[in-house]
């Protein structure tokens, strides 16, 4: 048993074992962020649910993930990482469980949030365990490494999703994490470190993360009714409102108090342009997750563990590009306009060419998406990061995950509404190939957006150069 932190080379049998009991818990958490996407269609038809109620099963697990994940931060600096993994990890199973046996779409949803916000202490709380562990000049690797392997994991989750559901049944997606869940909590009772940090939460950092989860979760369930009522009703729209009320008096606390959620100096220009490019490039790829697949079952008629392989491409491509062109300042944002640019263009063609695509078309616009997205999005966060110094590395750690699940949460919530997909429509096939055009369209434009971002910061950075 580990008792105090940074003892523990990576490259030892305990290194690995740290290592591993920290990936089982960011993996199961990141995977069942978009493992039900394939699992649509079977779970609409098992609880006859409209599109409003299939947005909230996607969107009470994005919901609690964004809204709490700096808070499970500051749970993980107060209670430790033990006490933490055992909590989270031992809650994700439990909900995951019950999840499973969910006898209606209302209790369905209902777990689905809880799992996301049991997923919202354990993704910060496995980079801690890390971080405690492993010895400061293995650290930079083993974070790279659980990085690498969350992505490439989260990216599969719909394959894996796909399998189970034609395999046994869609219910499996959620019950294969209990094992799982169990092997971790047995092996983190020797692995991970005991102690607890004397780090207080305060009343002023509980009530900042209060009104986050509440700004979020107003404006999440107006989006959704507003496309379930119609668009006619009001109390949706002051929903939205309340929200985004609540989400400006949140900044006004923040600016006015001590004890922040993130500290003084954190921001400047480069992280605000980064958090709004990396926005716009989540509110497309939840898109392209979600429509994607939809197309190709609905569309094209395939079973779900073969439409999960139009995704193939976004996995492959990114462990395959993403290390290269690698650079820093101007060449950083030159590869980010590159390929938001590229991006926008795949999802043009998508939107164009939707009614008559073949299952190879779409693979093929898929794979040029990925390409795209695979050049700006890790350039995104790495220009984040580098602007914040290695002091508020945790800070912005946090701020980019929140922005990220937000981008998600927002594309999944508000896309059906501005596209006019209600009810069941998005089963039939006629009516859906309207909507995916619309869709991919909107998200297009949302591409351009963060490419132009990009592009205002880039010509800051070069008269940086210049005046160097």
């Amino acid at each position: 048993m580990l008792d105090d932190g940074g003892v523990v080379r990576l490259r030892s049998w305990r290194g690995v074992a740290v290592l591993a009991v920290a990936e089982v818990a960011s993996s199961l958490a990141v995977v069942d962020a978009n493992v039900v996407n394939v699992s649509v269609p079977d779970i609409a038809l098992t609880y006859n649910a409209d599109i409003g109620q299939i947005q909230w099963v996607i969107n009470a697990y994005l919901l609690g993930l964004a809204g709490l994940v700096l808070a499970g931060g500051l749970l993980v600096d107060r209670w430790g990482e033990f006490r933490t993994y055992l909590w989270s990890v031992g809650c994700f199973a439990l909900f995951s469980a019950l999840c499973g046996v969910s006898p209606g779409i209302g209790q369905l949803i209902a777990f689905r949030a809880l799992q996301g916000c049991a997923a919202a202490v354990a993704i910060p709380c496995s980079l801690a365990i890390l971080r405690r562990t492993i010895v400061a000049e293995d650290g930079a690797r083993a974070v790279m490494i659980w990085w690498a392997a969350g992505g490439a994991v989260g990216a599969a989750g719909p394959m894996l999703g796909g399998w189970i559901t034609d395999s046994w049944d869609w219910r499996w997606i959620f019950f294969v994490n209990v094992p799982l869940a169990v092997l971790s909590l047995v092996a983190a009772v020797f692995f991970v470190p005991r102690g607890r940090s004397s780090v207080p939460l305060g009343r002023q950092r509980r009530f900042a993360c209060g009104l986050l989860a509440c700004g979020l979760t107003l404006i999440t369930w107006g989006l959704i009714q507003g496309n379930s009522d119609g668009g006619t009703a009001l109390l949706p729209v002051y929903s939205v409102l309340a929200g985004v009320l609540i989400l400006v008096v949140l900044a006004l606390h923040q600016r006015r108090t001590r004890n922040r959620l993130i500290a003084r100096g954190v921001f400047n220009r480069r992280l605000v342009v980064s958090c709004a490019v990396l926005f716009c490039v989540y509110v497309s790829l939840t898109a392209i997750v979600l429509f994607v697949v939809l197309y190709a079952q609905v569309v094209l008629d395939e079973s779900a563990y073969s439409s999960s392989f139009v995704l193939l491409p976004l996995p492959l491509v990114t462990l395959v590009v993403s290390p290269l062109f690698a650079g820093k300042g101007v060449a950083e944002y030159r590869t980010i306009v590159v390929g938001a640019a590229l991006s926008a263009l795949a999802l043009f063609a998508l939107g164009t060419a939707s009614g008559d695509m073949s299952y190879e078309a779409l693979v093929l616009l898929v794979l040029i998406y990925s390409i795209g997205n695979a050049l700006a999005a890790p350039r995104v966060i790495s220009t984040a990061m580098a602007g914040a110094g290695s002091r508020h590395a945790g800070a912005v750690a946090g701020i980019t995950n929140t922005v990220s699940r937000a981008g998600s949460l927002i594309s999944g919530a508000a896309l059906p509404g501005i596209i006019g997909m209600q009810g069941t429509s998005y089963l039939v096939a006629s009516a859906f190939v309207e909507h995916f055009g619309r869709a991919m369209a909107v998200v297009a434009l949302v591409s351009l957006l963060g490419c132009a971002l990009a592009f205002w910061q880039l010509r800051a950075e070069v008269r940086r150069a210049d005046a160097c």
